[in-house]
């Protein structure tokens, strides 16, 4: 009895230590809450997260309802394991479109957002790259889609992102058919609104991470990638494949 309650004992305290060793490196609610407020602008910071998935060798997907368009409802947050700590990563998701308005704001209406043309993207490039690092440091948020770039600003942004849509209008194409491109324009995002979250799955696999997200507009979207770029910038080997149900 004396040996069992003192194995008892050493399991409680092993527990102890384990728990304190840890506890810094957890990711926590209020961390991902404060790291997404830095993304918002006070004008419009109104979102809701929807789900934070369990980490799988220390990634951890995040799906909110977006204070507006252009902001990302999936973010990806990474575990420094030479910092001990947590980060969130550069490039975040989209999830979804529908062709519908919606009741997330678009701030083209509101005179904020502004699409440009400045011929076909590849969120990769070098070039991309350096122009996006121009647009945040004066506070602009640039987003590739196939043939244009979409971009807004706001000067109380503390932490900036993008989202590669640059497959945005294929997808579209083969979730609403040829019409889409009939009905609207392809050199600015009139085209894309966002339908909401409704439950996510975050796997691992076959060496590759999966993110198997639904919509409330029948939509089921798997993105596929390997890992994150070791600055915690970009996604690696991303794919994305989509299908109503």
């Amino acid at each position: 009895m004396k040996r069992s309650l003192k194995f008892i004992k050493y399991l409680t305290v092993l527990y102890s230590i384990t728990t304190f060793a840890y506890a810094d490196t957890e990711l926590t609610k209020s961390f991902i809450t404060s790291e997404i407020d830095k993304m918002c602008t006070q004008k419009y910071n109104s979102y809701k997260i929807i789900d934070i998935s369990k980490p799988i060798n220390g990634v951890t997907i995040v799906s909110i309802r977006p204070p507006h368009r252009e902001f990302p409802n999936q973010i990806i947050f990474k575990f420094d394991s030479k910092a001990k700590n947590w980060v969130r990563v550069y490039e975040a998701l989209c999830i979804g479109i529908e062709d519908k308005p919606g009741e997330i704001l678009d701030l083209h209406t509101t005179g904020e957002g502004v699409d440009v043309t400045i011929g076909k993207n590849t969120l990769f490039d070098e070039k991309f790259k350096k122009m996006t690092q121009v647009a945040n440091a004066n506070n602009t948020i640039l987003i590739p889609y196939t043939d244009f770039q979409h971009m807004h600003s706001f000067e109380d942004i503390k932490s900036f992102y993008t989202i590669d849509k640059t497959e945005f209008l294929e997808i579209a194409v083969r979730l609403k058919g040829d019409q889409y491109t009939q009905r609207y324009p392809i050199d600015n995002c009139m085209m894309y609104d966002m339908p909401t979250i409704k439950n996510t799955q975050f796997i691992y696999k076959d060496n590759t991470y999966k993110i198997v997200t639904e919509t409330d507009n029948r939509q089921r979207w798997m993105i596929l990638f390997k890992g994150i770029d070791e600055k915690f910038e970009y996604i690696v080997d991303k794919k994305i494949w989509v299908e109503k149900f």
